[in-house]
């Protein structure tokens, strides 16, 4: 092999040791996303990221957007206006506590030690990052149980003394079309969660007698749903928990296995508050889209008995209670992808960041080496003519001098003094001899010089 060859090769094999899916196969585990030796985690695990402090913004951001919009949407309650302010001071309270790490000398030493305590620590930050998005995730569905959870399908059937069975929706289309001034059904004390825009008597009766949330889910999320002229605002519980999986992917030294497990418990406890205490709300909601979907003149709707004769129109709907969990589903996975993506980034990061810093203390140990060894050879003005980062590279050094001389001297039979024993300690001290003759010619030339 000639020598272009070999460089090729050589080259060759570099840059494979250096390519992103060599170094992630040879040092990260493929699912875990851990390193594979446990020095290289513990070293990753003590690195310290200064931008917490703006992870804890990001979501007081997204929970004020969310408090924002239900505080405008939703019936003002005492319960719900004083969770809120209170995540909100205490969120504020970790920002602020989080932020004396960039400023650190400002303040009290007890303030930088727990700022320092938090920030510098992977294991604390988790902990703390973790307890924001449950505070966050806690504003988005506190207001669910703020309405009323009785089905509209028994309210209306225990309404019009019938059985909830024949309470179909032409049943309920048949009320909102024919019953002129309304229908005074289902009363409550409780407040209602507001439906504007109102201009069926129907439902104008509902929604002051009755406070049912109509759901619409995000299959509705680019347009408005309306039944009769009324906008489901319900909706917002469900964005709101999407900006709450969305807080999840804000802080970054949180793994992407903690993130999916976050993820996953926020899906879960919001399926379980959807399919079992309020379910209503989810099933109303279908009842009501689907009942105005069947649209027919008011002659028909005369002509038709509601509690005897079987609903000769079906609407195809996909109900909510499916439709819910397969969207949070997608999108846990869609951002735990993402989570992956970020942590395989940032561990690949640190492994090039950490073999450049190695790199450069085996070069510079190398070229300290290098100097120890030149100084042993060459006088040090001479060694430091070399050393000059400065010299052009075809300056010779008698060029930097005017009078030179050039001075040839040996020692006789010298081979034969010089012998490795025991007693002259291997042969070092006749290299001690040598080295201070050495020196004596160096401490002339500099007195004359």
């Amino acid at each position: 092999m000639n020598p272009e060859d070999e460089v090729d090769e050589f080259l060759g094999r570099a840059i494979d040791a250096r390519s992103i899916d060599q170094l992630r196969k040879d040092h990260v585990k493929k699912f875990l996303l851990t390193f594979q030796t446990s020095s290289l985690e513990k070293k990753y695990s003590k690195k310290v990221d200064d931008r917490f402090g703006g992870y804890v913004a990001c979501t007081l951001l997204v929970f004020c957007f969310i408090s924002f919009i239900q505080i405008v949407i939703f019936p003002h309650t005492p319960v719900m206006l004083g969770i809120y302010i209170s995540i909100f001071i205490i969120l504020a309270n970790i920002l602020f506590i989080c932020a004396i790490y960039s400023c650190i000398k400002l303040f009290p030493g007890a303030m930088q030690t727990v700022s320092k305590k938090i920030v510098q620590s992977r294991t604390n930050s988790t902990l703390v990052g973790v307890f924001s998005i449950i505070l966050v995730f806690i504003s988005a569905f506190v207001n669910m149980f703020a309405c009323d959870t009785q089905s509209l399908t028994e309210c209306i059937a225990e309404t019009l003394n019938t059985s909830a069975a024949l309470v179909t929706p032409c049943v309920i289309r048949s009320l909102n079309v024919s019953v002129e001034g309304g229908l005074e059904i289902c009363p409550s004390q409780g407040p209602s969660c507001p439906f504007p825009e109102v201009s069926s008597p129907f439902v104008t009766t509902l929604k002051g007698k009755h406070h049912i949330c109509i759901c619409a889910f995000l299959y509705v999320l680019w347009f408005p749903i309306r039944v009769a002229g009324v906008s489901f605002l319900c909706q917002y519980f469900s964005y709101s928990v999407l900006l709450t999986l969305l807080a999840c992917s804000v802080f970054l030294q949180i793994s992407s296995i903690g993130k999916l497990a976050l993820m996953l418990l926020i899906q879960l406890t919001f399926l379980l508050l959807v399919e079992w205490p309020q379910v209503a709300l989810f099933d109303n909601a279908d009842l009501f889209v689907t009942s105005n979907a069947i649209d027919l003149n008011e002659t028909t709707w005369s002509s038709f008995n509601e509690t005897t004769v079987e609903c000769p129109y079906v609407v195809t709907k996909v109900s909510l209670r499916v439709m819910t969990p397969v969207i949070l589903t997608v999108f846990v996975l869609a951002l735990y992808l993402h989570a992956q993506q970020v942590e395989s980034t940032a561990r690949l990061d640190f492994l090039w960041k950490l073999q450049a810093t190695e790199e450069k203390e085996e070069m510079e140990e190398l070229q300290a080496y290098n100097r120890r060894l030149l100084h042993n050879i060459l006088p040090k003005d001479v060694a430091a003519h070399f050393l000059a980062r400065e010299r052009r590279n075809d300056e010779l050094y008698y060029q930097s001098c005017e009078c030179v001389a050039v001075m040839f001297a040996s020692i006789s039979n010298f081979s034969e003094f010089y012998v490795e024993l025991e007693a002259n300690n291997e042969g070092v001290e006749c290299l001690r001899l040598l080295n201070e003759i050495i020196a004596d010619f160096d401490e002339v030339k500099n007195v004359l010089f």
